[in-house]
């Protein structure tokens, strides 16, 4: 069945295939590298007969692909989605790195297929020169893309799917700091993970409970143990190595956490991930505190931003604010907020060290904050809104003035 299955080469250009009882048409680039690949991957599915529908794609028609405008979006394979959309073909075939980031509706990655086997390249820090941190082993991988929900396709291609063998990633979140705040759930991927990558402000010795091999990754200001795209790679790595792979961070891991970044790299890889959500330091410093962070006549809203850019410093016109990251920009958060409206005496929580055993809370207002050279230590969650004053006031002695205003203007 694999003579029937040749490629002739004419001119080295004209390209045709033969095949006897064609059962899948196949959309691909037409030029050499394609018909090599496509030949590759059905090297590995003998039985399969199937015939080469040849496209133009867009980047084709350049001599120089350098000269293309980088914004147009799916440039090598625009056509060949066009065309599966279209139902004039059953797959398509071509270089993983050429694959859109998410591929467009319709369609699905029914198999990963060939290339070098890089899943023993587990790189770890330290261990950098092993193999170069920008190498991105699916470059000689090979995709093949169908309609969405073809079952018949997907179960003939699973079986040489390299994703089998790949591991999992979870993106978890610790909490605050406490373990006793850590769910079950992440606990209990933690008691299976083959390697841990995990953040400061972590209960380390806590970590030693887990037999899984614990990389520390963490970052502060000024000091950063590892760059995000380094941390990204090593998980990725890790995952296609087959392990268990936890990415455990403080607080809630899709709170100002890199989160989102971590998932667009590892599933444009192909690689699965999972969140477990924690509880974020914001919660646990109004809960330690005894304030809502929301409370029914004094705040409806509640914002979480972060305040270690002193150039970048938002503040939002009403509510409870809630600081991450804004210790070293207190007074400049303070000076600001004054500036765009917010009384001096608006009250302030500052905590230091959420959920730790030296907790501290420490209350002042905006004024005191911008116009003292007070310090406090850090790490520290700030909380600004009239909600504050419900640490040692009633609900009705915060409203009450405007209630009372109310009533005289009727």
């Amino acid at each position: 069945m694999v003579g029937l299955n040749q490629i002739i080469l004419k001119n080295n250009n004209d390209m045709q295939r033969l095949s006897a009882n064609t059962k899948f048409k196949v959309v691909i680039r037409n030029n050499n590298l394609a018909y090599r690949q496509v030949e590759k991957v059905f090297a590995q599915f003998p039985e399969v007969t199937y015939q080469i529908v040849p496209v133009m794609s867009f980047s084709d028609s350049f001599m120089d692909n350098q000269l293309i405008d980088k914004k147009i979006k799916n440039i090598f394979t625009n056509e060949l989605e066009s065309i599966l959309l279209n139902g004039e073909a059953d797959l398509a075939v071509h270089s993983v790195k050429d694959l859109p980031y998410p591929l467009p509706q319709g369609l699905e990655l029914i198999a990963l297929l060939n290339g070098s086997d890089h899943r023993n390249s587990s790189v770890l820090p330290g261990q950098a020169k092993e193999l170069s941190l920008d190498t991105i082993p699916l470059q000689e991988l090979l995709a093949v893309i169908a309609i969405s929900g073809n079952k018949k396709l997907k179960a003939l291609f699973s079986s040489k799917d390299i994703r089998n063998e790949y591991g999992k990633v979870w993106l978890v979140g610790f909490g605050p700091g406490d373990p006793d705040l850590m769910t079950i759930k992440a606990l209990k991927i933690l008691k299976k993970a083959d390697i841990i990558f995990y953040d400061d402000l972590l209960n380390k010795t806590y970590l030693k409970k887990f037999t899984a091999q614990k990389v520390y990754v963490g970052k502060r200001k000024g000091n950063h143990s590892a760059e995000q795209s380094e941390i990204n790679r090593y998980m990725y790595h890790a995952a296609i190595a087959g392990k268990t792979v936890v990415r455990l961070k403080g607080g809630d891991p899709m709170l100002f956490a890199h989160g989102g970044e971590e998932i667009e790299y590892l599933r444009n890889r192909f690689v699965d991930v999972e969140i477990i959500p924690g509880v974020t330091s914001a919660l646990a410093a109004a809960a330690f505190a005894h304030i809502p962070l929301t409370h029914r006549g004094i705040a409806s809203s509640v914002t979480f931003l972060t305040g270690h850019s002193k150039n970048n410093i938002i503040i939002p016109e009403e509510g409870t604010l809630v600081y991450y990251m804004g210790a070293s920009n207190l007074h400049e958060i303070a000076k600001k907020a004054i500036k765009q409206g917010w009384k001096k005496d608006t009250p302030v929580l500052l905590v230091y060290n959420v959920s730790g055993k030296n907790q501290e809370k420490y209350f002042t207002t905006l004024g005191e904050v911008c116009y003292t050279l007070k310090t406090y230590p850090t790490p520290l969650t700030i909380i600004i809104g009239d909600v504050v004053n419900l640490n040692n006031k009633s609900s009705d002695d915060i409203t009450k003035p405007a209630s009372m205003y109310a009533v005289g203007l009727t």
